[in-house]
């Protein structure tokens, strides 16, 4: 926006290297099992000088999300994962 190139290397490999599904579900909300099949996606958002990375992964819950609605045991949070300003 300020009219100079900018250049930024962002580490994905490195940033996930622990391999953990980021979420918000509490350890005992979770049923066994549930990671088996859970592949994760990444998102890369760039604003101004500020670069984001955020992990979305579908996570299945023992209680249902929405009452009303017998396909909501699930999350799909939009977790951040790294920030850096330059």
């Amino acid at each position: 926006m300020d009219g100079i190139p900018h250049e930024a290397k962002v580490d994905i490999a490195g940033i996930f290297e622990n391999e953990l599904i980021l979420h918000k579900v509490s350890r005992d909300e979770v049923p066994d099992g549930w990671a088996h099949n859970v592949v994760p996606n990444v998102f890369l958002e760039v604003n101004d000088r500020t670069i984001n990375v955020y992990m979305r992964a579908h996570i299945a819950t023992k209680q249902l999300q929405d009452p009303g609605n017998s396909h909501s045991n699930f999350r799909n949070d939009l977790m951040l994962a790294w920030t850096h300003t330059y």
